[in-house]
């Protein structure tokens, strides 16, 4: 530990071996260096700490980009292109918490990372504190011993390894407390689930902690000493997992230890007196002026207000939330554990009350006129509460049937909208989901009115990754970020107004329409402006009335994935894009105006001019950031390193609507050798032409076609215009099978039907044959419109085996007829039957001698 406590500042020092195996990096930002880890991950309040940074990239380092400005650097220098030192320094007033920053280099900004400022004196865990020899601190035996003021606390800045156990002795007197929490997975490098206890000499167990509703994954605890003697403050993953990537920041001392405040919420501006809640000590009260405005742009998303609560002059380690809004705000009536009876809370409201015991349930009562649309959120968790908050809205009648219910809609809490009924009232029911209670189940619900609303936020280009949320701009070069725009109760075309863009830079962007997912921004920098990066506003307003603010900006970056399938486990929430303006690219492109309209289920090729400077070495991949509604593009056209013109391919399908629209064409820029250094590849982008989608001006409907192999024959189709041109069009066949043939026909304002020839050698390959196309090229001032049908089928069948006379095949020989086996008596018979039938012609016969 170095301390030098003669002045405000504390200067921590950490040699690079510290992290020498860190390898727990985020997905790579394809145009920015990229951060790893700083370390220590947070410092104190009104101090000067040296940190080490830990990345990719990290050539040319500018200076450490704190988002809010608050905390400021004075020193930056560079190791090596892996690691920077850095010194920082935290104003006296720096906000607690974490503080969202990045790297910014020459030719690019870092993602983002997040730095903590606490209210405690700051030492380093001794096992990674690179000034001592590294003493063990995994049993109790070895434990590093820390002195923890009378009054207020200390942090511990450590990493937990694979299977490491951290040891911290403490000396009480029985009788003393001792508080203890954990920053670990709230620091946003990894899913680093912390676990904590205390044991005494002997290693028993006196109490624990590893998740708390306060803290998410993280713990917090409070304790009072049996006796005199040492005690152990262990800290450990969970699981007894650990990596380099898992450092935490551990507060010891005797703070309070509250984790809801009561009311949970109060209107800026106000002067609320809070009784803070869930401190095995019992509550206590204090007051709390609520701010107009939010000092950190992260906090305006969920406006929440982070309160670190004073006892007696000591201040809490951890912040209790309070919810901050301009509705009226009114308290639960004491009897309201049934629907009948309660007063009515007129709408609009902000509401809240505690589920004081188990099967506890909260009626209130809301007065709306009849028919009216109102929205119902509810905070429970995310203001420090354990309630699982389930809110049912019912009938205010006789029958109270219900009208709708949530459990979980707004993230770890209730969200549901309800139309007021007949009555002019409705009915919203409180619980639990496990029909628990106690003295800390606060609850907070607003009804407002559902009004149109427009949020705003930029996609990823890669999924679960940080890739291309905000614009890196090429000194006299463009780049662009798409927009999405999540619409509610809200239907007509959008502008977007910016403000705050750096010295020198622009920003265009076309209206979002509707019906279409967003649109996209082209920012550019003139070739002058300086190397630098701003935090910039964005304002979504009605394109027919720029006065009605309809949204703006809710960007949530993912900091840290994990179990199952890297889900998210943590986002960070901005209401500002970061804008950076970076060294030149010897690339730049120009996108040409198309001069004819394409047509629906027709195609056509942007022209592409590639600028490149002598001597660049590289590669130039285009690509289509921005696909209106029905139009489609290759996913992607490298530029061969001898061409300075492509073309990209487009198409639109049937169902494309009829409009004019801004696109562009934009480039990832791979460099090689020694400009691959610091950026191995960036995006830059052209300025925004019109393409327009029109209706098509010829259609032709094809008959399915067949024929035998060796024979030719003729595809037949009726042919419409819908819209006249002039001149010939050129119509052709495509999709035809393998050894067969046809030539183009020309087609004309007034054909009717087509006929193409087709011809089918005698080994074309037999069977069916789909998605034979029709294509026609329709002429405009010297342009073609190329018009693509809907697909038809060819049948080519084997001919039939020439027929042969055979010879008459013999009869078959006619069975031997079998004598038939007669009886003894049968055969007298028959020999007397033929004696006597012969016996008077022999006599006459023999008279006649």
């Amino acid at each position: 530990m170095i301390e030098n406590r003669k002045s405000c500042k504390q200067v921590v020092r950490i040699a690079a071996a510290t992290l020498c195996s860190f390898v727990l990096l985020p997905h790579v930002c394809r145009a920015a260096p990229t951060i790893g880890k700083i370390v220590p991950a947070g410092a104190t309040q009104g101090s000067e700490v040296e940190v080490l940074v830990f990345g990719t990239n990290l050539h040319d380092p500018q200076a450490l980009f704190f988002e809010d400005g608050i905390v400021q650097q004075t020193k930056i220098e560079s190791v090596n292109d892996k690691q920077l030192k850095v010194v920082l320094n935290v104003p006296k007033d720096a906000p607690f918490g974490n503080h969202r920053f990045r790297i910014r280099t020459k030719k690019g900004l870092s993602l983002l990372r997040t730095f903590r400022v606490g209210p405690f004196p700051q030492v380093i865990e001794a096992e990674t504190d690179s000034s001592q020899k590294k003493p063990s601190n995994n049993t109790v035996e070895e434990a590093q011993a820390i002195q923890v003021p009378q009054a207020g606390g200390l942090t511990i800045a450590g990493v937990v390894e694979k299977e490491d156990v951290d040891c911290y002795q403490v000396r009480l007197k029985k009788g003393n407390r001792l508080s203890v929490a954990v920053d670990g997975v709230r620091l946003n490098y990894t899913p680093f689930d912390p676990y904590i206890d205390i044991v005494d000499s002997d290693g028993f167990v006196l109490t624990a902690s590893d998740d708390h509703p306060l803290m998410e994954q993280d713990a917090i605890m409070a304790f009072t000493a049996p006796e005199d003697g040492s005690f152990f403050v262990r800290v450990r993953e969970s699981a007894y997992g650990g990596s380099s990537a898992c450092s935490y920041l551990l507060h010891v001392g005797r703070f309070p230890t509250p984790s809801v405040g009561l009311p949970p919420g109060a209107n800026p501006g106000s002067e609320v007196v809070v009784k803070w809640l869930g401190d095995p000590a019992g509550g206590f009260e204090s007051k709390v002026k609520i701010p107009n405005a939010f000092p950190r742009a992260s906090s305006e998303i969920s406006r929440l207000l982070s309160v670190h609560p004073r006892r007696d002059g000591v201040i809490a380690a951890e912040a209790v939330p309070l919810r901050v809004t301009n509705l009226p705000v009114s308290k639960e009536t004491d009897s309201n554990d049934s629907p009948d009876g309660n007063p009515s809370v007129p709408a609009p409201a902000a509401i809240w009350g505690l589920l004081e015991k188990e099967n506890d349930t909260d009626w209130i009562r809301i007065e709306a006129p009849k028919g009216s649309k109102w929205s119902v959120k509810g905070w429970g968790r995310r203001v420090g509460s354990p309630i699982d908050l389930t809110l049912n809205a019912y009938r205010d009648n006789e029958k109270h049937a219900r009208i709708t219910g949530n459990d979980d809609s707004g993230g770890p809490d209730s969200l549901m909208n309800v139309t007021t009924p007949e009555e002019g009232s409705f009915l919203i029911r409180v619980s639990d989901h496990q029909k628990r209670g106690g003295d800390t189940f606060v609850w907070w619900i607003e009804v407002e009115p559902i009004v149109p609303l427009v949020k705003l936020s930029v996609p990823p280009s890669q999924t679960k990754s940080q890739n291309d949320l905000f614009p890196q701009v090429p000194r006299g070069n463009r780049t662009t970020v798409i927009l999405n725009a999540s619409r509610s109760n809200f239907n007509a075309e959008l502008k977007l107004l910016s403000e705050n863009l750096p010295k020198g830079v622009t920003a265009t962007c076309p209206n979002f329409q509707n019906g279409a997912p967003g649109s996209f921004v082209v920012f550019e920098a003139v070739k002058d402006a300086p190397l630098s990066a701003a935090m910039a506003e964005y304002r979504a307003v009605d394109a027919a009335d720029q006065t009605k603010v309809l949204g703006g900006l809710q960007q949530g970056t993912e900091m840290i994935h994990g179990n199952p399938n890297r889900t998210p486990w943590r986002y960070s929430r901005s209401t500002e894009m970061p804008v950076a303006v970076v060294e030149e690219v010897p690339v730049s492109l120009e996108l040409i105006q198309p001069a004819v309209p394409l047509v629906k289920n027709g195609k056509a090729d942007l022209l592409v001019r590639v600028h490149k400077d002598e001597g660049f070495k590289g590669k130039v991949r285009l690509f289509f950031p921005f696909k209106p509604p029905g139009i489609g593009a290759a996913s992607g056209v490298d530029v061969p390193a001898d061409k300075s013109e492509v073309v990209y391919p487009i198409n639109a399908s049937d169902k494309a609507p009829i409009h004019d629209w801004d696109v562009v064409v934009s480039a990832t820029v791979t460099f090689e050798g020694e400009d691959a250094k610091g950026r191995p590849t960036i995006r830059i982008s052209s300025r925004p032409v019109k393409i327009t989608v029109a209706e098509p001006f010829v259609q032709v409907a094809l008959d399915k076609g067949m024929a035998e192999q060796g024979q030719n024959t003729t595809f037949t189709g009726t042919v419409t215009v819908p819209t006249a041109f002039t001149g010939e069009a050129k119509a052709v066949l495509l999709g035809l099978p393998a050894k067969t043939t046809s030539e183009p026909l020309v087609i004309t304002a007034e054909s009717k039907e087509v006929e193409f020839a087709v011809a089918v050698a005698a080994d074309a390959p037999a069977g069916r044959h789909a998605n034979i196309v029709c294509e026609v090229h329709v002429p405009q001032e010297g342009h073609q419109i190329v018009h693509r049908m809907a697909a038809t089928e060819f049948r080519i069948d084997k001919p039939l085996p020439a027929k042969v006379s055979a010879a008459p095949k013999p009869e078959p020989p006619k069975p031997k007829q079998q004598k038939k086996k007669v009886s003894r008596r049968e055969q007298l018979r028959i020999q007397a039957r033929a004696v006597s039938q012969s016996g008077p012609s022999q006599e006459s016969k023999g008279a006649a001698q």
